[in-house]
């Protein structure tokens, strides 16, 4: 894939060359940009080529690493192409540079994003052998593999990045992306939704552990559970927040997860506040106060009969002090 993208991309680079010249002084600038940026791209294809080359001549160990290496790489080259397919689209519609760059990247950035979905599928297989051979470590080693799954977690976050950048790319060019679309829209909304899934039972987990912390506020197991999972959950508000984040990119609803993310105080910024996040925070407010109603409503009628009771009393004993007060001031007179 990279050899091909890199020959595409050295075609389009002679045809960016400074002679050809542009109309308008913003479109040379956007040409000059993209001249620019292809050069870099293609040094940087150059490298991944030779990291590729590598891989299959090293060690296990350092081969996870080699890999690792390139798919951070990889989806940072493409990352870039789809920045490219952007900027190219501010050239004029009847500019020859654009119309050849988009004839070009009509099938090779479709390529990509089955490049980037094959890749995330190896993630996953890697993250999933991974957690298997976590369950036999213990101590340091089991720390230092829970945070290289993290680091590959966070890879795959990048991957979907990728992706939208190369979706978006493909949009700004006026190219059909509703294949890709949908598959990346199915991962993005499954990833969210273990994500979902791993804090509501990391939010079970906590609430549990605090209500036996009360009770034995010395148990060092305990406390260590307690902020091994709250170290949990951070990690993985911090992926649904980047998940989320790509949602809005593609205009994919993401109102539950901003919801979820406000709640537990992640950080957003005012126009993350908007009609579809307020509606759903007023409904679940409202949901909650109803059952805490339904559930206490026998507390609270007996409660309010009490008060009605103390309120009646009190105002009985008033009138006969009144009563009382009034008479001995006439037996006085």
């Amino acid at each position: 894939m990279l050899v091909r993208v890199a020959s595409i991309l050295q075609l389009i680079l002679l045809l960016c060359a400074p002679g050809m010249g542009m109309a308008q002084t913003q479109a040379g600038s956007e040409s000059a940009g993209i001249e620019e940026t292809l050069q870099d791209l293609d040094r940087n294809i150059a490298e991944a080529k030779l990291l590729d080359s590598r891989i299959s001549m090293l060690s296990e160990k350092d081969r996870e690493a080699m890999i690792y290496r390139r798919d951070q790489r990889d989806f940072g080259l493409l990352q870039e192409m789809g920045e490219l397919a952007q900027r190219a689209a501010k050239l004029p519609e009847d500019d020859p540079q654009r119309t050849v760059l988009t004839r070009r990247l009509q099938a090779d950035l479709g390529g990509v994003i089955d490049v980037i979905f094959q890749r995330n599928e190896e993630l996953d297989q890697r993250i999933s052998r991974l957690n298997r051979e976590l369950e036999s470590l213990t101590g340091a080693p089991r720390l230092e593999q829970e945070a290289y799954l993290f680091s590959l977690q966070t890879l795959q976050i990048k991957s979907f990045q990728a992706a939208v950048d190369v979706i978006e790319g493909r949009k700004a060019l006026g190219l059909p992306v509703n294949h890709s679309l949908d598959r990346l829209k199915q991962q993005l909304y499954t990833r969210a939704e273990i994500l979902m899934g791993r804090l509501e039972y990391s939010a079970a987990v906590e609430s549990a552990l605090s209500d036996r912390l009360k009770e034995d506020s010395k148990n060092a197991e305990l406390t260590a559970a307690l902020g091994s999972s709250a170290m949990a959950r951070a990690e993985d508000l911090q992926q649904l927040s980047a998940i989320s984040t790509e949602l809005g990119r593609l205009d994919l609803d993401n109102s539950e997860y901003k919801a979820l993310l406000l709640q537990q105080g992640s950080d957003l910024s005012v126009r993350d506040i908007e009609g579809a996040l307020v509606t759903r925070l007023i409904r679940e407010s409202w949901d909650s106060v109803r059952v805490d109603l339904i559930e206490q409503a026998p507390d609270l009628l007996f409660n309010l009969a009490i008060f009605v009771v103390v309120l009646l009393v009190f105002q009985t004993l008033s009138r006969l002090t009144r009563r009382a007060v009034i008479s001995a001031c006439t037996r006085s007179s």
